[in-house]
């Protein structure tokens, strides 16, 4: 059964300081640090500020000296990436799988004003009077009230015949940006009832619009740069274009220029002061994957993905130049702890130091620059190895969080794509060579004590006794005897049905991160003729995992995570899940917590609540949890006759705690729970006779 979740939640409590909820069983969002590659940047020019969305948060930055900007804050976090936001007044509205809309006076400390899921994923935003337009992607259109924040709601929808992937209002009409079905012109006049007026085709992927007086600018991808005429909505049509370009992802037109971002050219100035003769100036080319272009005086503010965000001075439209960057986190896909502090492998930005003592909205309180892309890490008490790619192993000491020092480093002869330490030797997982054995009893001069080559792609690798259990990708699982470091020999091995990602082992049993193919549990107790005992096929790409006691913790890719009971390995049984925003590559445990590398959005703390487990008997409920909070006082219906004579009495509610301890009795009615403190409850209902299991219902209070 699916978590009931109900909030008591008063509009003027509303806070930034609360993590964002993702779908989930039997376990709680404790914390997020959701940044990530950058889409999308919003320009307030007036007080010098750009809003930098990364992953699922946003970067408020003072670039008074554009040389050196200044991060203000990083309390804004939204669920799921930021694809768009607009900037009204001292309003910051931002969208992603969600609309936020924040109160940004003090940039420093941002106030959510209100917040409401969207239809889909949204990924265009434009807002006018009191009204927000989203584009919806797969979904359409949406016109949303936001006169009161805190009580947003659906007016009206167009349902449009491609992808709705953004949208620009000029007076009565929206001119939405619709994929393969080019730009559409929608009448708003009534709210409540957008109808089409006219369209115009476009030869690329029609990404992105904006407005420049009665001129709309269109992002076509390959199609490149097209220039349209909305004076007359309904026979809105094309009069000039650029299309010596590989991919634009935006433009956006100041004064007689366009400044287009291109995925292959980056930041490229056009003159279009005659749409007719469209001209080309300069450009600046040093960047990764442009994605969106704010512009604002002098200054270009490009999103460039995981380049971050690149502050170019366009005095001189022949010859751009970069003045900064706003760094922001690269693809996160490994995570680590060390005593207070999270920290996560963020590809070429290094390891991001997070410090999760704030309670729910942890902040960087670091970041460690690694000479590559780091792919994998193991923390074995303060010291931390971190697998960089082509630049091998670094040997860090984390003694001191803020400062972590390196202590050594062992350069691969390939690359290293993760690595596991064990008393005092490393065993890294070499892309092309395998298995390779170092001994770190000097950390400041490893040495080299043997190496295996597996015949797949090594891509994790843990150790357990004499025996080394290898997540070979296309190759399974290979078993490796270790007892002689210099020369290790396979033993056994398993072939599992796709790629091997990830490995961890636990008594007889190794579980295996199997991508396409979910959990599969392979039987080692005979290392040498390993067999399946049982599997479980996650609903999305297994990508990671990790066991502990009875579970298996597994990082499920874009079904988040996944807690799997394999206390019987033939019969493997879902207990709890927590679906993360974007996509789940990694995960690990400390304490009670799963720490989760979130690909695109960084950083996700939860809580499994497994002692208590949610809708095992539903038949046991007569009530059915038909209940409301208002005001701090907790509804249930009434018992139903019916009901009570199938499960043998009406049932006894109790509501627990989140340890499955009993708070309070709870009765048909109003349960008056002002009292209670923010966290998770569960209402357990038993009938009277006990002759059938209880029903679980999960309840998250907040304040």
């Amino acid at each position: 059964m699916r978590t009931l979740i109900l909030a008591i939640a008063a509009a003027a409590g509303l806070s930034s300081a609360q993590p964002m909820l993702g779908d989930s069983l039997n376990c709680r969002l404790v914390a997020n640090w959701p940044f990530g590659p950058s889409w999308v940047t919003v320009v307030d020019s007036a007080r010098n500020l750009a809003f930098v969305g990364a992953g699922g948060g946003v970067y408020v930055v003072d670039y008074t000296n554009p040389s050196a900007p200044q991060k203000l804050s990083e309390r804004v976090h939204v669920n799921g990436a930021i694809r768009d936001m607009c900037l009204v007044g001292s309003r910051l509205y931002v969208v992603g799988l969600e609309l936020q809309v924040l109160d940004v006076t003090n940039p420093s400390a941002p106030v959510l004003l209100g917040i409401h899921p969207a239809k889909g994923l949204a990924t265009g935003i434009d807002v006018s009077g009191s009204y927000a337009y989203i584009a919806c992607r797969d979904s359409g259109l949406y016109i949303m009230n936001v006169s009161n924040p805190a009580d947003i709601r659906q007016v009206g929808r167009y349902n449009s015949p491609g992808r709705a992937w953004d949208v620009v209002v000029s007076g009565q009409y929206a001119f939405v940006a619709d994929g393969d079905s080019g730009v559409r012109a929608v009448s708003v006049a009534d709210s409540t009832n957008p109808v089409e007026v006219g369209f115009c085709d476009t030869p690329g992927g029609c990404k992105v619009v904006s407005r420049w007086n009665d001129r709309l600018y269109v992002a076509d991808e390959r199609g490149g740069v097209r220039i349209m005429d909305i004076s007359n909505p309904g026979g809105v049509c094309e009069i000039g274009m650029y299309d010596s370009l590989d991919g634009v992802a935006e433009v956006r037109r100041v004064g007689d220029y366009a400044y287009a971002a291109d995925w292959s050219y980056g930041l490229v100035i056009l003159n279009v002061a005659n749409h007719a003769n469209v001209r080309r100036l300069g450009r600046y080319g040093m960047t990764l994957f442009p994605h969106g272009v704010a512009v604002s005086g002098p200054l270009a503010f490009l999103s460039d993905y995981d380049g971050g965000c690149r502050i170019i001075s366009v005095a001189d439209s022949m010859s751009p130049q970069q003045l900064s960057r706003v760094e922001v986190p690269g693809w996160a896909g490994e995570v680590g702890v060390v005593g207070n502090y999270a920290l996560l492998a963020a590809g070429y930005s290094g390891v991001r130091i997070i410090d999760c003592t704030s309670g729910p909205v942890p902040f960087e309180a670091a970041v460690y620059a690694t000479p590559d892309e780091v792919v994998g890490m193991d923390v074995v008490g303060n010291r931390v190895y971190v697998a960089c790619w082509s630049r091998g192993v670094r040997i860090v000491d984390f003694t001191d969080p803020l400062n972590p020092a390196e202590i050594g480093f062992f350069d691969t002869p390939d690359y290293a794509n993760d690595v596991f330490v064990e008393g005092n030797r490393m065993y890294i997982s070499e892309r092309g060579a395998g298995l390779r054995i170092v001994d770190i009893t000097n950390p400041a001069s490893p040495v080299e004590l043997g190496v295996f080559d597996t015949p797949g792609i090594a891509c994790r690798t843990v150790v357990a006794d004499t025996l080394a259990y290898v997540a070979d990708r296309e190759n399974g699982l290979r078993i490796i005897s270790v007892a002689d470091p210099a020369r290790p020999a396979e033993v056994g091995f398993f072939d599992t049905p796709d790629y091997a990602f990830g490995v961890d082992v636990a008594g007889t049993h190794a579980c295996i991160a199997d991508r396409n193919s979910g959990l599969r549990i392979i039987d080692v107790s005979n290392p040498a003729s390993p067999f399946e005992a049982g599997f479980y096929d996650t609903p999305n790409q297994a990508m990671d995992v990790h066991m502990s006691g009875r579970y298996a913790y597994v990082a499920d890719a874009g079904s988040g995570l996944r807690i799997i009971d394999i206390d019987d390995p033939a019969h493997p049984v879902l207990r709890s899940f927590y679906d993360t925003p974007y996509s789940a590559y990694g995960v690990t445990l400390a304490g009670s917590r799963a720490y989760i590398a979130d690909w695109g959005c960084g950083l996700a703390i939860v809580e499994p609540v497994l002692g208590v487990e949610e809708g095992r008997k539903p038949q046991a409920s007569s009530h059915n949890l038909k209940a409301s909070i208002v005001r701090g006082v907790l509804w249930l219906r009434d018992c139903h006759p019916v009901s009570a004579v199938e499960t043998g009495g009406c049932t006894q509610p109790m509501l627990l705690d989140a340890a499955g301890r009993a708070v309070m009795s709870l009765r048909p009615g109003a349960n008056d729970v002002s009292h209670l403190a923010p966290g998770v409850y569960f209402v357990r209902e038993t009938t009277r006779d006990r002759r059938d299991a209880s029903a679980v219902h999960r309840l998250v209070v907040t304040r």
